[in-house]
C-alpha cells in the first residue's frame, strides 16, 4: 500500500541532501546566488507538487529532475532576454568554478547539454547510470550511448590540446 507523503519527509530529505543539491545547482549556474536561487525555486515546486509523488523512494530522482529542470530554464530564461547572444563559456569564464579545473570545465562545457548533465551525474553526483535514466527520462541505453561518446569526445580534445 503506498503511504501517502508528508511535507516532513520532503524537509528531511532536502535537510539530508543540502550540500549535495546545492553543488548539482552550483554546476549548472556557475555562481552561489543563482545556484541558491535555483534551489530555494526548486524546493517551492516540489513542496507544490509532493502531492504527485507516490513512493518515497523515488524522492531523490524526483527531486534531482525538478532541480535540473529549474536550473536549464533559468539558462533558457537569461538567453532569451540577452540583448547580445550568450555563451556558456562566456558565463562559466565570470566566475570560478569549485568543481572542475579550468582546462576540464572547458572540455566539459563544449559536450551538448543532455550529454553534460549526464557527465555531471554520473561523475561528480555518484549516480549510477540507471538513476540517471530516471532522473532525465532517457533510455537507459541513450544514457549509455550519450555518456561513452562525452567521454570519447572529452578524451580526443585532451589529446588535441596535449592536456
Amino acid at each position: 500500500m503506498k503511504q501517502r507523503l508528508h511535507p516532513d519527509d520532503l524537509e528531511f530529505y532536502l535537510k539530508s541532501n543540502e550540500k549535495r543539491l546545492y553543488r548539482l545547482a552550483y554546476s549548472y549556474m556557475h555562481n552561489d546566488a543563482d545556484a541558491k536561487d535555483m534551489l530555494q525555486n526548486a524546493i517551492i515546486k516540489a513542496f507544490t507538487g509532493l502531492s504527485r509523488l507516490q513512493n518515497r523512494e523515488y524522492m531523490d530522482t524526483w527531486f534531482y529532475r525538478i532541480l535540473i529542470n529549474t536550473c536549464l530554464d533559468q539558462i533558457r530564461k537569461l538567453r532569451r532576454e540577452s540583448v547580445y547572444p550568450l555563451e556558456e563559456d562566456a558565463m562559466l569564464q565570470e566566475h570560478e568554478d569549485i568543481l572542475l579545473s579550468e582546462e576540464l570545465r572547458h572540455l566539459l562545457f563544449t559536450l551538448d547539454p543532455k550529454t553534460r548533465t549526464i557527465l555531471i551525474l554520473r561523475f561528480f553526483e555518484d549516480r549510477k547510470l540507471d538513476e540517471i535514466s530516471d532522473i532525465l527520462s532517457m533510455p537507459l541505453s541513450t544514457v549509455k550511448t550519450r555518456l561513452y561518446k562525452g567521454l570519447k569526445d572529452m578524451r580526443i580534445q585532451m589529446e588535441e590540446q596535449e592536456l
